[in-house]
């Protein structure tokens, strides 16, 4: 049963509960405080002495006032993070630490909830889910910002709205909203929560993802990367050992990030992991470069902890590093190295497409990288082979010479 607070008794509870079990430094919990001043000036406004899952609700609906999560600005995005872990707190009587911010509000919301344990029922990966949840939670503030509260309020021309605050140099975050939308609504009609099946009014944008080349990066460039990291800094410890599992094994993100401790056997030198992509488990060599990095990072840098994966955020509450994570920080060592540029991509998978370019260089049989991968079967390998440009050119066949009359012929489209 949801507890009844006074705006300082929920304030200082929830911080209480930060601090004593989530080990909150005093610093958050000061920005906490801080953050939260919103709802009591509009509980004061509104003249509203008890706080409860409404008031936060209502608060929320003037706060986004028609904008989706994106339109925020940073320090409105903190905000709205500390008004949820509130709310929560008042519903709850705890707090779950999170990374990333899900709302799911009133009718709308539940039946976002039913709709996305269909799709859990039918064993789709957890990223997948993930971005499903996150476009259906965007919409719902949207429609939370316009005071929308139930199905049948919902009309095509928020849909259109919606759909225009997305940002045009991500189409393919469109694309996938658009159908997660227009699947959301189909569901809805067949479970007869609105009369009309306004999945059809969800516009359609003939998005085709493209084939495109595979960014790598040179070995020069490589030792560049690495040398920009600050290996003495508690950070740098573990962002350089991070980076070494995306250069020399070409781990992807997702696999560094759930990599544990079970997974290291000091004794024979070996990783032993289950990709989170193929489900594919494979035994890499822990090079000594490598293991050393790790034990350095092990020994001064990772906070005392009885967390079984290896690598945490540096901040408190100190949770393990998500595949996000990890990815953005991989970026930002590409930016200061001053390799980030805007022709090739800049993450874990172009480190991982750098360690092809070298396995081909050294003319390693197609079999034996497609094992070093992780890859399922040789297929999935063959995408990698168009970046070995030197190699394809020898495979190239000379044009035949033509004569002039060869363009002035019959029926030829030179002609």
């Amino acid at each position: 049963m949801q507890k009844l607070f006074i705006y300082e008794e929920a304030a200082n509870a929830a911080c209480d509960y930060l601090k004593d079990n989530l080990n909150y430094r005093y610093v958050t919990l000061r920005h906490y405080r801080s953050r939260w001043l919103v709802i009591s000036n509009f509980m004061k406004e509104k003249g509203f002495s008890i706080l409860n899952v409404k008031v936060c609700s209502m608060y929320l609906s003037d706060f986004y006032h028609g904008r989706a999560h994106h339109q925020l600005s940073t320090n409105e995005k903190l905000i709205e993070k500390a008004v949820f872990v509130l709310q929560e707190f008042v519903e709850t009587g705890k707090i779950v630490p999170k990374q990333k911010v899900r709302y799911f509000d009133g009718e709308i919301g539940a039946c976002m909830k039913k709709f996305l344990q269909i799709k859990e029922y039918r064993n789709l990966k957890s990223n997948t889910l993930d971005k499903i949840e996150s476009h259906l939670s965007s919409f719902d503030i949207f429609l939370i910002g316009r005071n929308i509260q139930s199905m049948s309020e919902i009309n095509p021309r928020d849909i259109i709205d919606y759909i225009r605050t997305l940002n045009s140099n991500h189409p393919a975050k469109i694309h996938d909203t658009l159908t997660d939308l227009r699947q959301f609504f189909d569901y809805a009609y067949t479970q007869e929560l609105i009369d009309t099946n306004i999945a059809r009014y969800v516009p359609k944008d003939h998005y085709v993802r493209d084939s495109k080349l595979p960014s790598y990066y040179t070995e020069m460039e490589i030792v560049k990367l690495l040398g920009s990291v600050d290996r003495g800094s508690e950070v740098g410890k573990r962002d350089y050992a991070i980076l070494l599992l995306a250069v020399k094994l070409g781990l992807r993100a997702s696999d560094i990030a759930f990599l544990k401790f079970d997974n290291l056997n000091w004794e024979s030198c070996t990783i032993h992991v289950t990709q989170y992509k193929t489900g594919k488990s494979i035994t890499f060599p822990l090079l000594a470069n490598i293991g050393n990095a790790i034990l350095d990072y092990i020994q001064y840098s990772r906070v005392k902890s009885s967390e079984q994966y290896v690598f945490l955020l540096a901040l408190s509450p100190h949770l393990p590093m998500r595949s996000q994570a990890i990815s953005s920080m991989v970026q930002r060592y590409f930016s200061k190295a001053g390799l980030s540029d805007e022709k090739r991509r800049h993450g874990c998978h172009a480190l991982r497409h750098s360690l092809v370019k070298e396995l081909l260089n050294k003319q390693l049989p197609l079999p034996v990288i497609t094992e070093v991968l992780g890859h399922k079967n040789i297929e999935s390998t063959k995408h990698y082979i168009r970046i070995n440009e030197e190699h394809l050119r020898m495979c190239s066949l000379d044009v035949p010479p033509v004569t002039g009359s060869f363009y002035e012929q019959k029926g030829g489209v030179f002609r």
